[in-house]
């Protein structure tokens, strides 16, 4: 990785200077500082954007969608007896009465379907229902993944594809009414999805791969696994710390030595103060400047 801050990598890298993961490499990893990069572990996934829907967009569509629905909404989230409700106006009852689901230990009912809608879309109508539907804020667990929201995603796309459900009725010589148009949004529901569901993120799988090898800590890791990058030469990039927030599934329990983390090997006291000071600065040196620049100062060094 090569820091933005320092602006075009220097040309291009020879092949000798390029390394892996230096996989039970305990002394090649030792001597090498890391440049800061993204961790896969912290890089959002498609999961974290649900469950943290608070931070998506507020959309006004949703509000010329959903407001008229608000009355409906709130009682699918306050009253769990589903008799009371007329199945044509809520689809999402129907097939709960059909496939004859229970309710899960806070009385809710989990519904696997969203159909096309992105995990984007998603959290921007979980967002809204909890800041309009009244008390959804407090009880997110009876309806996020539930019964009161799908039914809003229901409204959603049978908003969105009205013109083509109609066409589809009107061809099929169907009546056609409010109850048909959410038979079929929820019938869309149940059979469409997102056009990105199969899509991976090849880059970031990649990362994880090389990282789970870069920072495992295991019998088979060995000492090398034991935090050893950089360990003789110094700070790594902005002084970062790689090993902060590693999965729990990487780490697992061995013999260590106290001496596996003692440093070996440093540089002179000066010309590590000054490469930290460069380091942590992201100031546009490239390697042969910066070690003939050590070199001139001998014992003369910036007071830091």
């Amino acid at each position: 990785m090569f820091p933005s801050s320092l602006g075009s990598p220097p040309g291009d890298v020879e092949q000798g200077d390029l390394v892996d993961e230096l996989w039970q490499d305990q002394a090649k990893r030792r001597e090498i500082r890391l440049g800061e990069w993204i961790h896969s572990w912290d890089t959002p996934r498609e999961e974290d954007l649900i469950q943290n829907f608070m931070s998506a967009e507020v959309s006004k569509e949703l509000d010329d969608i959903l407001l008229p629905h608000i009355a409906s909404l709130q009682k699918l989230l306050d009253s769990p007896d589903l008799n009371q409700y007329g199945a044509e106006a809520y689809p999402v009852i129907d097939y709960i009465l059909r496939s004859k689901k229970k309710p899960d230990g806070v009385g809710a009912y989990s519904i696997p379907f969203c159909g096309d809608i992105s995990s984007h879309e998603y959290a921007k109508i979980a967002r809204w229902f909890s800041e309009n539907v009244p008390g959804a804020s407090g009880q997110v667990e009876k309806w996020l993944g539930g019964m009161p929201l799908v039914h809003a995603f229901t409204l959603v796309v049978a908003h969105r594809k009205a013109s083509d459900f109609e066409k589809r009725g009107e061809a099929r010589n169907e009546e056609w009414n409010d109850s048909m148009l959410l038979k079929m949004a929820w019938a869309d529901l149940m059979i469409s999805y997102p056009t990105n569901s199969f899509v991976a993120d090849v880059d970031l799988e990649c990362l994880t791969a090389l990282e789970a090898r870069m920072f495992e800590d295991s019998e088979e890791a060995g000492p090398a696994g034991n935090q050893q990058w950089g360990l003789d030469a110094g700070q790594h990039h902005r002084r970062w710390n790689v090993y902060l927030g590693i999965p729990d599934e990487w780490v697992s329990a061995r013999d260590y030595s106290e001496s596996e983390l003692e440093v070996r090997k440093t540089l002179p006291a000066p010309f590590d103060r000054y490469l930290t000071y460069v380091i942590d600065s992201a100031a546009p040196y490239s390697v042969i400047t910066l070690m003939l620049h050590l070199w001139s100062l001998q014992t003369s060094y910036p007071k830091l």
